[in-house]
C-alpha cells in the first residue's frame, strides 16, 4: 500500500498510486521491554494526490549565511503555498512570529535577530502539511 518514514514525532506516508481514493487507517504501535505492546487510537485519512511543487521539505529551504551576525535569509524553492516562521530561543521561547508568508514556488524572506543576543535559535517553518525545525546561529 505505501511506506511510512520519520523519527521522534514526525512522519510521512507515502502510498501508492493505486490507493487514491481510498480511506486508509493509521496507528503508532509502542513497543519496549519494560511493558506489553500498546497501540495508539485509529486515525482514518482519505488518501489522495499531492503536487509536486505543495510539499514543504528541508530541501525546498535554504538558511543563510549560517552563522550570521544578524541579517540572513531564508529561501525557498520549489514550494507553493503560505508558510508562517517562528524564531524560538534555545530554552523553546517562541521570540518572533513572521505570519502569512505566500511562497510562489521561488521565495527570498530576509530575517533580522541583531537585536538578540549571541545564541543558537531554532526556526520553526509552518506550513499547510509540514513543520520543519531548522537550526540557526547568532555570532
Amino acid at each position: 500500500a505505501g511506506t511510512i518514514d520519520g523519527n521522534d514525532t514526525i512522519g510521512t506516508a507515502n502510498w501508492n498510486a493505486d490507493y487514491i481514493g481510498l480511506v486508509a487507517q493509521i496507528f503508532v504501535m509502542a513497543e519496549n521491554s519494560y511493558c506489553d505492546p500498546t497501540s495508539s487510537e485509529v486515525l482514518e485519512i482519505g488518501i489522495s494526490p499531492v503536487g509536486v511543487n505543495n510539499i514543504l521539505s528541508e530541501n525546498n529551504i535554504s538558511i543563510y549565511p549560517n552563522p550570521t551576525i544578524g541579517k540572513f535569509d531564508i529561501e525557498f524553492n520549489g514550494y507553493n503555498g503560505r508558510v508562517e516562521i517562528q524564531i524560538i530561543s534555545e530554552l523553546g521561547e517562541v521570540i518572533d512570529v513572521i505570519k502569512n508568508i505566500n511562497i510562489d514556488n521561488l521565495h527570498k524572506e530576509e530575517l533580522d535577530i541583531s537585536s538578540y543576543p549571541s545564541s543558537t535559535y531554532y526556526l520553526r517553518i509552518i506550513s499547510q502539511e509540514e513543520t520543519i525545525i531548522k537550526k540557526i546561529i547568532k555570532k
